[in-house]
């Protein structure tokens, strides 16, 4: 078992984690002083068995913390899980814990322009929402039809909704 405490993630942390994950049979409890829930997604990739908040780390929760682990179970704190699962739905590659733009399904405007056609809003009223204009609306729609060799901005709709982005 290993215990591993850092202020906050970054490139030190990942290689000592990585450094002690190479024994699959060694278990891994991470403390944080500081958890960004942006980095989530690489501190779940990381290695670690477990992540703990250093302020909410008391001797009791840490020993719970290191028999889970030693059980071969995992833990989370339940916001950081929320945060985790909301980025894997929205991306389909990650590399190094990051949600990379190749494997991206959709942008954050790509996602509010299609959940707006869903919606039924015509292309001026998505406009007017967003703040752009109807070109560029057309063209964020366009640009989703021609990347995932769609048909139409229904079909990148329906894509989206059955990809569960939307």
């Amino acid at each position: 078992m290993a215990v591993i405490a850092f202020d906050a993630f970054g490139t030190a942390m990942m290689r000592s984690i990585r450094k002690f994950s190479q024994s699959e049979s060694l278990g891994i409890v991470l403390v944080l002083g500081s958890v960004d829930e942006s980095s989530i997604a690489g501190l779940a990739s990381s290695g670690a068995n477990a992540i703990l908040r250093r302020k909410h780390a008391t001797p009791d929760i840490l020993t719970k913390t290191i028999s889970s682990v030693a059980q071969g179970e995992g833990s989370i704190p339940g916001d950081l899980a929320a945060h985790l699962m909301k980025q894997l739905r929205h991306c389909s590659r990650y590399e190094s814990g990051v949600c990379t733009g190749r494997g991206s399904k959709f942008t954050e405007r790509e996602r509010q322009a299609l959940s707006r056609v869903a919606d039924g809003y015509s292309t001026l009223e998505i406009a007017r929402e967003m703040g752009y204009s109807e070109r560029t609306v057309k063209m964020i729609l366009s640009g989703v039809v021609k990347r995932f060799k769609l048909r139409n901005r229904t079909h990148a709709v329906a894509h989206a909704i059955r990809e569960n982005l939307i």
